[in-house]
């Protein structure tokens, strides 16, 4: 698997090389800087996004929800259960409600959440056409984001993207932050525009995939999540294509 994934980014590069202009120079130039990183991730691990100088934290969810970044930022796990994907693992989520609900929290270090921050998952849900919570920045409070309309919000915000993010399908998401109160969401390598970002950075708390207690934990997620990133910066459409093109 990881072979096939990095033939089709040497292939990605080849044709870039071949189109002769589909890109900038100075895109192309970043395109081969970042090929290094995402061949070490793809060839010697069970991610495909890398770890950086930039990454605050990388979550490989293969068994655990250690920092895999070398770092030792780990997250601290709710509930969920981690089963066999095409990538290794990935932690199953059932739409547990009861009690803390379900999957990890990164509360620890949400103060690390400050402009320019990026985070990066790739997930698999059942169900994107009613709200399903992706991230919390505070357990109490709806606000957050979350996939809607087959798009993505950042509650209460508007909807981006509507009808792009099919349910049942592995989806390569990404939160840009522009400042500390606005991001650009991307959906498969793609921006899908702009919105305020639900909060302004650093979040009270930082959680993943569990809904909050304003709404009785009622708009979970249900799918399989494979890979969260989290990054000092604002990662750059080229870096995000990268990643998109190596899944």
């Amino acid at each position: 698997m990881k072979q096939a994934l990095f033939t089709i980014w040497f292939l990605f590069i080849f044709a870039l090389a071949l189109s002769g202009g589909a890109l900038s120079t100075a895109a192309q130039t970043e395109h081969q800087t970042y090929l290094p990183l995402v061949q070490t991730a793809i060839t010697s691990s069970n991610t495909i996004m890398p770890s950086d100088e930039h990454t605050l934290a990388l979550f490989a969810l293969d068994g655990n929800v250690q920092d895999t970044s070398g770092h030792g930022r780990d997250a601290v796990l709710i509930s969920g259960t981690f089963t066999s994907t095409l990538m290794g693992q990935g932690l199953q989520l059932s739409g547990q409600s009861d009690g803390d609900g379900q999957s990890f929290h990164w509360n620890a270090y949400a103060d690390l959440l400050v402009h320019p921050y990026t985070v990066e998952m790739i997930v698999t849900p059942e169900d994107t056409q009613n709200y399903r919570k992706l991230f919390s920045l505070d357990d109490s409070l709806d606000a957050g984001w979350y996939y809607r309309s087959q798009g993505l919000t950042a509650y209460p915000h508007e909807r981006l993207g509507e009808g792009q993010a099919l349910p049942n399908e592995q989806h390569y998401l990404a939160f840009v932050s522009l400042d500390n109160a606005t991001i650009e969401i991307y959906l498969q390598g793609v921006s899908i525009g702009t919105t305020e970002a639900s909060f302004t950075a650093p979040a009270a708390q930082a959680i993943f995939f569990n809904d909050d207690t304003g709404t009785g934990r009622g708009e979970q997620l249900t799918g399989v999540v494979e890979e969260v990133r989290i990054s000092d910066v604002s990662r750059t459409a080229v870096e995000i294509q990268a990643i998109q093109t190596s899944r």
